[in-house]
């Protein structure tokens, strides 16, 4: 441990306290730098050894001093090495556990940088991801890995570290909550005294004590106002600067500061006017439109917190017929689950006794009860309405279908939309141009106009023309409407679907669980001989009884609860032969059965014979969705170009195209002749499907929407999620996409003409600091306020 000593004030190279008398040494490819402890100097040292000192080069900010553990410290992290500890926030995956973490004192991405390195470097550590504007880290990690290693890592550098939980995420919102309301509270409280001052100085002819007196009052008041309610803009301002990237807060900073250090120049010297009444004001105004900001974002924008808080802490697992209480962690897939009336199933599961009610609005969007019974399939997170039901757990943690959506809605909020992108820039480049602009108004006013007032006209610019509302403008409109449609069961799992809906010229569909249900059903028995249908049905039952393709599972389900027993059943692949009182009976494809033809095209003929002779004809067929018919109808009344594009049979596409009323379709389509097709289309397409064979065709669509009950790969190619399986939605989503294109454009109409309309005003002198303050909040709030009206979906 290297002493050095130094006379000189300097600042730790690693957390930026001051080096008193000897500091610790530190080798940089900069030379040699101090640290104020052994402790920061562990860390720079573990930073540099681990090739990672452009960490110093990045960071906004010094680094939070590292803590020092002692071994009873240690010994508690140690616990979080035990298996009954994890248990209670880690979820399981193919290789290993994965869970999420809060990491506190983020704030800047050298941050998050330094965090995912040094992590991704540990033994079994197989990925770390730290989203620097949640504050939370996705871990995952080999069994043999040791999280007492990852926390020590993470404090060692000087960040807090613990498990997310929903609790520990609310406390967060309500601590910025609470933050937000005193720093209005203080701001606006001041603001009021302030201006009570002013008005009592221009009402009232006073002496020259009265008013430097009044003007220190101000200053007091005004105080607590820029070192604490304004802090936030100039953090965010010198952030901003250091990365060459100035944002809407340099503008709001560079006038709040300037006109405070004005108005304490002229409060020192006693000359000059004074204008703490602008600084409150402004910094109050513009709080309260932050804060209206914040609780809309809240409001619209914790779509994955909305999900999660939907999930049980615990359930009752039945074992050996005595149902006892655990948490959900604990539950593994067969378990037995008991959910009573008004709890929430903890895992996707299959009901085997019971009949109930459940409430899927939180999943599908579905507003109205559905009804459940045995054999049918419930998801994690919906809500059992009416009776006592017990499932077979079936996905449980994170692989249940809620988390899988999480996940898909994390992925939408990676990126940003080309027009999002294209408003950051415009805010920025506007943001250099109000600092010219102002510069300018300064010069004309000093050199050719009035000097005395140059400086507060060039303030009066600075503030009306801050870009707030320009800024806002597209990522409220964009937040909104995609929670939006979430909420009805549309969800946006990638960032461009709501601008390039607005391109699509050609719907593209699937047949088989798209239009249709995909779930075969019988429809018709021809008896023809030896048997009547009630006898038909039981034997057809008893011979596809255990098979799990669709056509067997529509065969038992149409069958009686008593079947027959046989003998020698035999699964040849095109159909099943079984031996019943003597005989031995073939059920299949026509062909293999007795080298016959179907009676017609329209449905999926199987036939039943026996050594005797012919015996049935059965008939099935897939329905179609109850909603198809008007959704094809509202979609080819608005112009748009359908087309079917199938795996199945000509003569069957064909039917269906003809009910709907879809004139152009191609049928016993493979995978690369839909690609294929896709690609001949010159004009924007998007894609609905839901089997494996269409995920090629997903992938490569402008947009791409899988249905609820798609296969998991169709599901991750796919751009949007119909969680309801409502062909309806297809329509109403196509039109608050336009919807939020047009308040896009309202809102950057509403920034722009307020600007173009109050910069000349303010650059002639005509509006004072404060209005300018008013002006610049009211923009930003209507902006908001606009932008809510999509929390409607059009009918």
């Amino acid at each position: 441990m290297e002493l050095v000593a130094t006379q000189e004030l300097i600042n730790c190279y690693h957390c930026g306290e001051q080096v008193d008398g000897k500091g610790f040494a530190v080798e940089t490819s900069q030379g040699q730098e101090l640290c104020c402890c052994p402790g920061c100097q562990a860390a720079a040292r573990m930073i540099q050894d681990s090739g990672l000192e452009g960490y110093y080069q990045f960071r906004d900010q010094y680094a939070p001093k590292p803590l020092e553990l002692d071994d009873e410290q240690k010994e508690q992290l140690r616990l979080y090495d035990l298996e009954e500890v994890q248990d209670r926030f880690r979820h399981a995956t193919k290789d290993g556990y994965e869970a999420s973490w809060i990491i506190e004192g983020l704030s800047c991405a050298a941050c998050v940088w330094l965090i995912e390195k040094q992590l991704q470097d540990l033994p079994k550590i197989q990925d770390a991801r730290v989203n620097l504007t949640t504050g939370r880290m996705q871990l995952k990690w080999h069994p043999q890995a040791k999280l007492s290693q990852v926390i020590a890592q993470v404090k060692a550098l000087g960040y807090g570290i613990k498990p997310y939980s929903q609790s520990n995420a609310e406390k967060q919102a309500a601590k910025e909550n609470r933050q937000f309301i005193l720093r209005l509270a203080v701001a606006n409280l001041a603001s009021m005294q302030v201006m009570m001052n002013t008005f009592f100085l221009t009402g009232h002819e006073l002496g020259i004590a009265d008013i430097a007196l009044i003007n220190w009052m101000s200053l007091i008041l005004t105080l607590p106002v820029i070192l604490y309610s304004c802090q936030p803009f100039f953090i965010n301002a010198w952030r901003g600067l250091k990365h060459r990237q100035p944002g809407m807060d340099v503008p709001v900073s560079l006038g709040l500061g300037l006109a405070f250090i004005a108005s304490l120049w002229s409060t020192f010297t006693g000359t000059g006017e004074t204008h703490y009444e602008s600084v409150t004001m402004f910094a109050g105004f513009l709080l309260i439109g932050r804060y209206i900001e914040f609780r809309a974002r809240r409001a619209f924008g914790d779509s994955g917190n909305e999900l999660e808080d939907v999930l049980p802490l615990t359930c009752h697992r039945v074992v050996n017929g005595r149902s006892e209480e655990i948490t959900v962690n604990k539950l593994t897939p067969n378990d037995l689950v008991q959910v009573s009336p008004g709890m929430r199933f903890p895992c996707d599961g299959i009901i085997v006794s019971g009949q109930t009610e459940v409430d899927c609005s939180y999943f599908s969007g579905e507003s109205l009860p559905v009804a459940r019974g045995p054999k049918d399939s419930v998801q994690a997170g919906t809500l059992n309405l009416s009776q006592v039901v017990q499932i077979q757990a079936l996905n449980t943690g994170s692989n249940t279908q809620i988390s899988a959506l999480r996940q898909l809605m994390d992925r939408a909020s990676e990126s940003k939309p080309r027009i999002a992108e294209l408003a950051d820039i415009v805010s920025r480049y506007f943001v250099v141009a109000v600092l010219i602009i102002c510069s300018f108004t300064f010069a004309l006013w000093w050199f050719w106009l009035d000097q005395e007032r140059a400086f507060w006209v060039a303030l009066s610019v600075l503030v009306v023309t801050c870009p707030c509302a320009l800024g806002l403008a597209t990522p409220m409109s964009l937040s909104v409407a995609t929670t939006t449609l979430r909420r009805n069961g549309f969800l946006i799992t990638r960032s461009h679907v709501l601008e390039r809906l607005t391109q699509v010229q050609n719907l593209l569909f699937d047949k088989t669980g798209t239009l249709t249900k995909g779930q075969l059903k019988l429809q018709q028995v021809i008896p023809i001989a030896q048997l009547d249908e009630t006898q038909i049905l039981a034997l057809v039952a008893a011979m596809e009884q255990g098979q799990n393709h669709p056509i067997a599972q529509a065969l038992v389900q149409a069958g009686p609860e008593q079947l027959p027993q046989l003998d020698d059943k035999i699964n040849h692949g095109q159909g099943i032969s079984a031996r019943w009182q003597g005989q031995q009976y073939r059920l299949g494809k026509p062909q293999w059965v007795a080298n016959s033809m179907p009676p017609d095209d329209q449905f999926a003929w199987l036939l039943l014979a026996n050594e005797q002779g012919l015996v049935a004809w059965l008939a099935l067929s897939d329905e179609l969705r109850e909603d198809a018919h008007q959704a094809i109808s509202q979609l080819t009344n608005r112009g748009y170009q359908l087309q079917v594009l199938s795996g199945d049979q000509h003569n069957r596409v064909q039917a269906l195209t003809k009910t709907l009323g879809i004139p152009s379709f191609a049928a016993d389509l493979r995978p690369e002749q839909k690609l294929d097709r896709l690609k001949g289309l010159t004009e924007p397409s998007l894609m609905v499907g839901d089997g494996l064979n269409d995920a090629p065709i997903l992938a490569a669509a402008d947009v791409s929407v899988a249905m609820a009950n798609a296969s998991e790969l169709t599901r991750h190619n796919s751009d949007v999620l119909l969680l309801n399986n409502q062909l309806t939605l297809l329509p109403r989503a196509l039109t608050m996409a336009q919807l939020t294109q047009a308040n896009i454009k309202q809102n950057l109409s509403i920034a722009l003409i307020y600007n173009l309309l109050a910069l000349p005003a303010a650059m002639a002198g005509l509006i004072a600091p404060w209005l300018g303050a008013i002006g610049m909040t009211l923009s930003s709030v209507v902006v908001v306020v606009n932008a809510l009206r999509l929390h409607r979906m059009p009918k």
